[in-house]
């Protein structure tokens, strides 16, 4: 069983304003098949190829239209995103049976049956369990309120978990621990006040010491390490946790934040990763050490 956070890449900057699960939209009070044409030639189908034919459809529980979504006509995988074609339909969407693999459920729902934290799996897509908050569905110019909005889309419930990025089966009650997401976690008329849900609200000095609390939302990796995106597979693949100050590939940071592959710097025959920074401690054969700028170049034959 992969140990890796479903993420998705490949959403389309209109996804953002979309609440929906497809990666596609093709419409918000009328279908437009003309927009699936976003879709052609894209990776994203359990098929032998890539997304080819896709139609739109409305998702009957936000009532905006996708492509390639439960219940679009196909003839095979290749036209529906992510999941399958069964008997004529793209299936599975919200609810579906996933049978533990992500690639069962279409667009952006994952199955809860890969590596629930609930212990509580039924292999549903976006049933309790299931990974819900993926950066790309969401976006930094939107507020958390509107990226939760989204992000409640993709489960069952209707509540993704802001903190911990996974759908859980309700928001909480009086009394409840808050604690693992103190915006949203608490139902309607409830706070979360010194991270147990209550009917009174907070008093100004301690709202004010709560939103000076940085957000750590899916901080699902260890203080020295980085919740990096890997790039292969589907939706990105996922995450994972590196220590950047030391990683070889991925130094400085991660590799889609502009982290550094130390092997692959030009001439570098031994390199380590130090503190965030390539230190090239050796040069192959061609190439001489340039101290000043710590790297490898080229010796010039004449």
């Amino acid at each position: 069983m992969r140990s890796l956070v479903a993420l998705f890449a490949l959403i389309p900057a209109l996804a953002v304003a979309q609440n929906g699960y497809g990666r596609f939209p093709c419409g918000t009070f009328t279908p437009d098949q003309s927009l699936c044409a976003a879709a052609e030639g894209q990776d994203g189908t359990n098929g032998p190829g890539v997304l080819t034919g896709l139609v739109c459809v409305q998702q009957p529980e936000t009532l905006a239209y996708f492509c390639g979504i439960a219940g679009a006509p196909c003839q095979t995988a290749d036209q529906c995103d992510f999941g399958a074609c069964v008997n004529g339909a793209c299936s599975a969407g919200l609810g579906g049976a996933c049978a533990s693999d992500d690639f069962n459920c279409l667009g952006s729902l994952t199955c809860n049956g890969v590596d629930d934290p609930t212990g509580t799996a039924d292999n549903t897509c976006g049933g309790t369990g299931a990974f819900c908050a993926p950066e790309s569905l969401g976006s930094p110019d939107l507020t958390d309120a509107e990226n939760e909005a989204l992000f409640n889309e993709l489960c069952v419930s209707g509540y993704c978990n802001f903190g911990t990025g996974f759908c859980e089966a309700r928001h909480g009650l009086e009394g409840e621990d808050c604690s693992s997401d103190p915006q949203f976690f608490c139902g309607s008329g409830l706070f979360c006040v010194n991270n147990i849900c209550s009917a009174t609200a907070p008093s100004q000095r301690a709202r004010s010491r709560r939103n000076s609390v940085p957000n750590t939302r899916r901080s699902l990796c260890p203080a020295s390490q980085e919740a990096c995106p890997l790039l292969s597979g589907k939706r990105g693949a996922g995450y994972e946790c590196i220590d950047t100050q030391n990683n070889l590939e991925s130094c400085g940071g991660c590799h889609s934040a502009g982290g550094v592959d130390c092997t692959s710097l030009p001439g570098v025959e031994a390199v380590a990763c130090v503190s965030g920074s390539c230190q090239v401690m050796g040069c192959e054969r061609g190439y001489s050490w340039d101290a000043p700028g710590n790297a490898c170049v080229r010796v010039e034959v004449l």
